[in-house]
């Protein structure tokens, strides 16, 4: 049986994982619907600028 701390270290890892799985499929299909090069540099920038505002919180 995992200890206490173990699960919630495992449960971070798997939760990271999962999130930065789904930000990349949501990247390649909003870039796939992007128009032009401003759309493409939008989309691009949104998630690393969402992790700043993350860790700045």
């Amino acid at each position: 049986m995992m200890r206490p701390g173990r699960v919630g270290a495992v449960s971070a890892v798997v939760f990271s994982v999962a999130v930065c799985l789904v930000g990349l499929w949501w990247t390649v299909r909003a870039l796939s619907e992007a128009k032009g090069v401003s759309d493409s540099a939008a989309v691009l920038a949104l998630l690393p600028s969402l992790v700043g505002v993350v860790l700045g919180a």
